[in-house]
Formats: structure tokens, C-alpha cells, sequence
């Protein structure tokens, strides 16, 4: 494995693709947790991280990417706003 390489929560194999999803949680004793998913289904599974998770409090949430993966304004806009990347 790659230093700085992430394991994807659900599968558990290190997450090679350009784009993945990152939540910071914490626990009961306000410890942070950071979880990565591979961007699409079957990891990133909203309905099976709510339930997993339902003794977490949710911090924040977001994408990774490659840094040489470039977006539009628009894309990102989109990424930042849309609820729907997130529950669907």
C-alpha cells in the first residue's frame, strides 16, 4: 500500500480510483473518525451508513480526488450543493 493511500470503510480495499467520498464522524466521547468510500455503489451505500453509523454524529463530509483532476466551477458548485450525491 501507498503512503497516504485510503481503505474504503465498506469493502475494505485500498481506494485506487481518482474520486472517493470522505465523512469525519465522531463517537459518543466526541472522538473524530475518518471513513472513505469508494465514490460509487455498492460502497457508498447512504441507507447502509446511516444505520452502521446511527451512533455517530456526523461532522462533515466530501470528495477526494487526484490532484491533478480537474473541475469546472460548475462541478464543484454542483459537489458542494447537491444533497443528492450524497443520499442517493
Amino acid at each position: 500500500m501507498r503512503q497516504g493511500s485510503c481503505i474504503c470503510a465498506a469493502c475494505k480495499i485500498e481506494i485506487k480510483d481518482d474520486l472517493c467520498r470522505f465523512c469525519i464522524l465522531r463517537d459518543v466521547d466526541d472522538n473524530p473518525m475518518v471513513l472513505h468510500f469508494h465514490y460509487f455503489a455498492p460502497c457508498w451505500d447512504f441507507e447502509r451508513f446511516t444505520k452502521q453509523y446511527a451512533n455517530f454524529t456526523f461532522e462533515k463530509g466530501g470528495f477526494s480526488c487526484n490532484e491533478k483532476t480537474t473541475f469546472t466551477q460548475e462541478n464543484v458548485t454542483h459537489m458542494q450543493s447537491n444533497i443528492e450525491m450524497w443520499i442517493s
